[in-house]
């Protein structure tokens, strides 16, 4: 879970626990948790490294 974490938040280059109320239903990025076979976390604790 936390090597997705990681890879979310490196990906977006934002952290991962803005996804948590984006990705309930009817929110506009609804079922994005199962984006990229699954590896995309709605759970936060990831924050990207920007240096």
């Amino acid at each position: 879970m936390a090597i997705d974490k990681a890879f979310t938040a490196g990906a977006a280059r934002k952290a991962t626990h803005g996804y948590g109320t984006a990705s309930q239903p009817g929110a506009p990025a609804h079922g994005i948790a199962s984006a990229i076979g699954g590896r995309w976390m709605v759970v936060g604790g990831g924050l990207p490294v920007l240096v």
